[in-house]
């Protein structure tokens, strides 16, 4: 048993303040047997930035830091292409080695940044914990596919335990020569404290919110929650949609690119009862869930959204 008078020194490297997984950190944090300190690679979703899958700039309006030990490490370069985050942040290889962790977790392997962290971690023969959304897809050239499969094996030859968040995320794992004794199930999970607290206070005023976005009637509610892009393929709801004949409502809540040409095709193809809200909050989002009789989600690639729990 760990000793009451020393702490497991924890680490987590991340891209930036992320609403679905700054809850766990805080949880985390309130264990009396871990010292944890986050590391964020940008302040992407905590200071108000141009997030292109949104195609505006935003700021979260839910405290994202609050519970835990952070830090915002220099960033020297950064680009955000879709969800993913690219960023240099030399100053992770010095944190690791000032502050003799007894294990960190990193969250994904596409960064430049990772990578500083994994050599880190080698560096200061910190044990790696890993967590990624990467799942098996077919691969556009053969010698990207065996260079991959190469970089990969070896990197996961390093890395102590892999946390997965499905079964397709196992089976990428197992594929990439990782055993069954180094993985464990961790699935992503919401802050449900926060959205049945909402859920109470909103579900005896579910015709006041349908008021408020002017839906006067009766009919069920299918709601799709997330950027409007294509990797998430809203226009496969709309097709679908159309062929209800005007028995439920559709209600769209997010923003993208797409958002014009679904419009469009709303008024050529004639599909009444369709609403676009734009861009909600993390505070108002449990709104549109109260009202809501049906959740779609049919977004392609490797999907794992939280927005399903």
């Amino acid at each position: 048993m760990m000793s009451n008078k020393k702490k497991y020194k924890l680490a987590i490297i991340i891209s930036h303040p992320i609403q679905y997984h700054t809850p766990l950190f805080k949880k985390i944090a309130q264990h009396s047997e871990i010292d944890l300190k986050v590391y964020f690679c940008s302040d992407l979703g905590e200071n108000k930035k141009i997030d292109k899958g949104f195609g505006m700039a935003f700021k979260w309006d839910i405290p994202l830091l609050e519970g835990y030990n952070y830090k915002f490490l220099k960033t020297y370069f950064s680009i955000l292409t879709g969800d993913s985050l690219w960023a240099l942040n030399l100053g992770i290889v010095k944190e690791l080695w000032k502050g003799k962790y007894d294990a960190i977790i990193v969250h994904g392997y596409v960064s430049f940044s990772n990578w500083l962290a994994f050599f880190g971690a080698w560096l200061t023969k910190t044990p790696i914990i890993f967590r990624g959304e990467t799942v098996l897809r077919p691969e556009r050239s053969l010698y990207l596919k065996t260079i991959k499969y190469i970089v990969l094996r070896i990197l996961f030859k390093r890395i102590m335990a892999f946390l997965t968040i499905g079964s397709r995320s196992e089976k990428f794992y197992k594929y990439y020569g990782v055993p069954q004794e180094k993985l464990f199930f961790t699935p992503y999970s919401v802050d449900n404290e926060r959205f049945i607290n909402f859920n109470k206070l909103w579900i005896d005023k579910k015709e006041k919110i349908k008021k408020e976005i002017e839906v006067f009637d009766n009919l069920p509610i299918i709601i799709y929650v997330g950027k409007l892009i294509k990797r998430k393929r809203p226009v496969d709801i709309l097709r679908a949609f159309s062929e209800m004949k005007n028995q439920a409502r559709l209600v769209f809540v997010g923003e993208g690119e797409l958002r014009p040409s679904l419009e469009k095709y709303c008024h050529e193809k004639d599909i009444k009862n369709v609403l676009f809200t734009g861009f909600i909050n993390q505070s108002i989002l449990p709104k549109f869930y109260t009202i809501a009789d049906v959740f779609v989600l049919p977004s392609s690639s490797q999907e794992v959204s939280p927005l399903v729990i």
